[in-house]
């Protein structure tokens, strides 16, 4: 009974950290390097939890959670609450949901930023991800690709804007305070695009994208015409200050000639 119990034992052992999986999992461990994952110091158990290995085999516990596509965007949602809240009332959460073995229907987080190495899905990636189920002829591809461009048209605002900004905060007599403020809106507002695309509110997001980025642009043109005004009035200033030295002058030597007379 003793050299059962050993043999069993030596057939079962449990996963509970991050090296038991890797133990098995070496090309998802090498994914995981270098990641954001990885830097937040989130890794294998923080998201499949722990099981019990029979065999080389997962027993698959109760607190053992395997990469099935329904399950995905919930273990996702546990930290990118804001993103899995965006991505719910989406059609491609819905089609993932059911799970029907469908390819056209894999759309959950992983569909674009992959299991393991998890990259930041940049717009132009997207695009192409959409093609394999999306013609570029479809009105999903053209309001997607009509939003991304939205977007991007917002980001190019906030950086003119900042820049713009930068350049005159120790110039002397302009107010841009308030300005700085529009930067910050600017910039919350691309965080909450970011994370709202994840719903496919296309039309939503174009018209949010475009009020943003016309703010944006109103502010740098309020902070250049300040900047134009104070031009003006430094070139007045000046020339009232050249005048008034040029009076200095001919009055000096006004003075001189009257007295050597």
């Amino acid at each position: 009974m003793t050299l059962l119990a050993v043999l069993l034992l030596g057939l079962q052992q449990q996963a509970l950290t991050d090296a038991a999986c890797i133990k098995c999992h070496e090309e998802a461990a090498a994914d995981v390097k270098g990641t954001l994952h990885e830097k937040a110091g989130v890794g294998c158990v923080s998201c499949h939890g722990t099981d019990e290995i029979v065999n080389e085999k997962h027993k698959r516990t109760a607190s053992f959670r395997p990469a099935r596509l329904p399950h995905v965007a919930q273990v996702c949602g546990e930290c990118h609450q804001a993103v899995f809240e965006a991505f719910k009332p989406s059609e491609h959460f819905a089609a993932a949901s059911r799970d029907d073995g469908e390819p056209k229907h894999r759309s959950s987080c992983s569909a674009c930023h992959e299991y393991h190495s998890t990259p930041k899905a940049d717009r132009t990636t997207i695009l192409k991800l959409c093609l394999p189920c999306h013609e570029k002829g479809s009105h999903e591809y053209k309001e997607g690709a009509a939003a991304f461009e939205s977007m991007d048209r917002h980001g190019d605002s906030i950086r003119k804007l900042t820049e713009h900004v930068k350049s005159l905060a120790s110039a002397p007599g302009i107010r841009i305070f308030d300005v700085e403020e529009a930067v910050e809106d600017a910039r919350r507002a691309s965080t909450r695009l970011r994370i709202a695309q994840h719903g496919l509110d296309w039309k939503r997001l174009k018209a949010d994208a475009a009020a943003s980025a016309d703010g944006a642009a109103a502010a740098y043109n309020t902070l250049a015409a300040r900047e134009e005004s104070f031009a003006r009035r430094f070139l007045g200033l000046g020339l009232f200050l050249g005048l008034l030295a040029l009076s200095a002058v001919l009055i000096v030597r006004r003075a001189r000639t009257l007295g050597a007379s």
